[in-house]
């Protein structure tokens, strides 16, 4: 099964933890330890395709190039045999918050009530760029306005956001020129298969209330672009957190203190309101 139970024990209904595009859920550990102890956590981790293959099952029967629709109807089905009926609570990181987001719709479309869906840093849909042309001039002049180790980091931060847009698209590329990836599973990491449905993501607009945590460092900029973004998507209204750390260490010691206690809060408030009926 994709669910794997990491606390069983609380007494508060299951929140289900999505994590990013490599789909390794130990790296939401530190998170998932700073929950309440009656708190019942359950993750979904995809078995690997070479894991697929392994296990004996026909190179074209391991599904691929899939979209981000097609894996929150996946995981879905999964969530449900844990879970029937809502409300439901999702947490998603990354990629993850994407494939919460349209969980948290498919959900809402059935007529399910979900109570509560928290966004952890999610990429823009498309992998679109944060960066707009009418702001380059303000941008140049803030990086050259800071220290040296400053720019380096500002450098590696881009330099890794290209790569994996590039490399996200070559490898789209080769599913497409080998019939889904079929011809060669082996040469097809999780990680780049999603993202490249991300390349592909064009989510619809959704009725549910979601909360939407952004990483300071990520930059100010980076963050009111996402700010937009992700406002424009939901009638119902956005919440936004910001708490401490980049994108890579957010969710880690010690940073994701700010995020777990921010995360935390709202997840109670919301049961609050729910057992109060």
């Amino acid at each position: 099964p994709l669910v794997v139970p990491l606390r069983t024990a609380g007494s508060q209904p299951p929140l289900f933890l999505i994590p990013g595009a490599g789909g390794n859920l130990i790296v939401l550990r530190d998170l998932w330890r700073r929950l309440p102890a009656d708190q019942s956590v359950f993750g979904i981790e995809p078995r690997t395709i070479a894991e697929e293959v392994a296990d004996g099952r026909a190179c074209a029967d391991v599904q691929i190039d899939q979209r981000v629709e097609d894996i929150a109807a996946t995981y879905l089905k999964e969530i449900a045999a844990v879970q029937p009926h809502g409300p439901y609570y999702l947490v998603g990181f990354c990629f993850g918050a994407l494939v919460a987001q349209e969980i948290a719709r498919l959900l809402t479309a059935r007529g399910e009530p979900v109570a509560f869906t928290a966004l952890l840093d999610p990429p823009l849909p498309g992998l679109r760029s944060p960066v707009r042309w009418a702001d380059a001039p303000a941008l140049i002049l803030r990086f050259l306005g800071k220290s040296w180790p400053e720019r380096k980091q500002v450098i590696a931060t881009w330099h890794g956001r290209i790569k994996d847009n590039l490399v996200s698209r070559w490898h789209g590329l080769v599913l497409r020129a080998s019939k889904g990836g079929k011809a060669a599973p082996g040469l097809i990491e999780r990680r780049w298969v999603n993202l490249y449905a991300v390349t592909r993501y064009d989510p619809q607009p959704y009725a549910h209330r979601a909360t939407v945590f952004l990483a300071i460092e990520n930059g100010h900029h980076a963050n009111r672009i996402a700010e937009e973004t992700w406002s424009k998507l939901s009638p119902a209204g956005v919440d936004f957190e910001h708490v401490p750390g980049d994108h890579g260490n957010f969710i880690q010691e010690p940073h994701v203190a700010g995020l777990a206690t921010s995360l935390v809060l709202r997840l109670q408030t919301v049961q609050r309101i729910g057992a109060r009926g």
